[in-house]
């Protein structure tokens, strides 16, 4: 029956046992006569109408009911006591106009599900406790209601998903929460402090943000499975453990708090999935590094940091980014011209506008078929730097030796100072840099070609008699 503009309700038989009329538009009260009618009625659904008034006693001493879900209505009064609905599985009653105290709920041994969101409900400690003393209660959604006492002491509940979003909660943490079966954990808009412990289950969904903890943020790092986290607007501090293996992430904001050091790096082999990075608002000093110009990426967002670096910054063509409030150095990733800080044009500035540099670099291409010239354009283009800025000193025959030693290529080449129509490519010695760094993690960076620095044969270590020092001139 759901769906349909209804104004009168069915006549049935007492048999009948499941009854929604979600989304009919609805008003009135719940008429006790109807329950009346249906004795052995164990579901009842009456989702976004425009129901008012109290739950009728006919619902709550109905020995047979399993679910109810009477959600975004605008009932009153105050939620009744469930604990005469032996059978009941699902209670769902969120965006309503409840109030008074919760009464407390016990002795259900099969109910699942409590969802009572959006209301205006109070729940002190010793109900919140027995409602999570249910064995089989898993899923508890408080959120907007306010719960007196904070979160009760319960040891290893059955709860995997738990809201209690804008609660009004305050206080810290008992250490023996950390070891509940969460999943998913929203305690976002609340007031709470302290430091935050590692979590044996391994959440899913965590969301922290909008209270007032302290201390570091090593519990990210046992956060295996995690896909979306949010720890934002907090005090935070410390550097940010390692999430190379946190592969399933979606969402990462760990902004607005005093976390320092290198920011974590992004990369679509580590998170084909991620969607938000956010990162705003911290004292990350070193490079942001964001090497997703494919996959889901959308908000890519480093501002207000210490970061000097962001040559390494490649974000899908639809993805919004912003790296203001930095003091970046040229030369940066062509991705972060769309974040348009401090402007469009220049978003860093060259840390040397004199100085010339030189390198050496390994090619696995034999002598007799390498041409220089299609090099550097494939070089300059990789590296988002005008193509001119390279000249080739000399060539000739080497060993290539990435994974085998084979015949081979030893290109010199200098590297001209940025002049003023392209000094936001960054300074010699960065790009020298940045061309060492990217063929050394990547032999095949510049598309075409397989490419290394020259390395000492002995411990694999980059000759550095001669990087970023200019070959002499002919």
């Amino acid at each position: 029956m759901a769906s349909n503009a209804l104004e009168l309700l069915p006549n049935g038989s007492s048999s009948l046992s499941k009854v929604d009329i979600s989304f009919n538009k609805l008003t009135g009260s719940l008429n006790p006569l109807f329950f009346r009618a249906f004795p052995r009625m164990t579901s009842f659904k009456s989702v976004g109408n425009r129901m008012v008034g109290q739950i009728p006693g006919e619902v709550i001493f109905s020995t047979f009911m399993e679910e109810v879900d009477i959600s975004y209505n605008r009932h009153t009064g105050i939620i009744p006591n469930l604990s005469f609905l032996t059978n009941m599985k699902s209670f769902r009653a969120d965006g309503n106009l409840f109030n008074g105290n919760l009464p407390v709920i016990s002795g259900l041994q099969y109910f699942e599900e409590f969802s009572i969101s959006n209301n205006s409900v109070v729940i002190d400690s010793s109900t919140f406790a027995s409602l999570l003393s249910l064995p089989k209660l898993t899923r508890i959604d408080l959120s907007y209601n306010r719960i007196e006492g904070g979160i009760p002491v319960i040891q290893n509940p059955a709860v995997n998903s738990l809201n209690l979003f804008s609660c009004s909660l305050t206080g810290s943490i008992d250490p023996s929460f950390y070891s509940w079966r969460l999943q998913s954990l929203n305690l976002s808009r609340n007031s709470l402090t302290g430091i935050i412990g590692a979590f044996r289950s391994d959440p899913v969904d965590l969301d922290l943000s909008d209270n007032q903890f302290t201390g570091g943020v090593g519990f990210i790092g046992s956060l295996a499975s995690i896909k979306n986290l949010n720890i934002s607007n907090n005090h935070f501090e410390g550097q940010v453990p390692d999430i190379s293996g946190q592969k399933a992430l979606v969402t990462f904001d760990v902004s607005n708090n005093q976390l320092s050091g290198s920011p974590p790096a992004f990369s679509i082999q580590n998170f084909a999935s991620l969607e938000v990075v956010d990162l705003h608002s911290n004292q990350f000093t070193g490079s942001a590094v964001v090497l997703m110009n494919s996959g889901r990426l959308r908000l890519a967002d480093f501002s207000l940091n210490q970061l000097n670096n962001a040559s390494q910054f490649l974000l899908p063509d639809n993805a919004t980014c912003n790296l203001g409030g930095n003091n970046l150095n040229c030369p940066v990733g062509k991705s972060a011209f769309l974040c348009g800080e401090p402007s469009p044009t220049f978003p860093c500035k060259p840390s040397d506008t004199k100085s010339s540099g030189g390198l050496t670099l390994i090619i696995g291409t034999s002598y007799q078929s390498f041409d220089s010239n299609a090099f550097v354009k494939s070089l300059s283009e990789s590296l988002t730097v005008s193509s001119d800025r390279f000249s080739v000193h000399s060539v000739s025959a080497s060993s290539y030796s990435s994974k085998k030693r084979s015949e081979g290529t030893q290109l010199d080449l200098n590297v001209s100072p940025p002049k003023e129509r392209n000094n936001y490519e960054g300074s010699a010695l960065q790009v020298v840099q940045d061309v060492v760094n990217s063929v050394r993690n990547n032999p095949n960076a510049v598309p075409g070609y397989t490419a290394e620095p020259l390395t000492d044969a002995k411990n694999r270590e980059v000759i550095s008699g001669r990087l970023g020092i200019p070959f002499p001139v002919k």
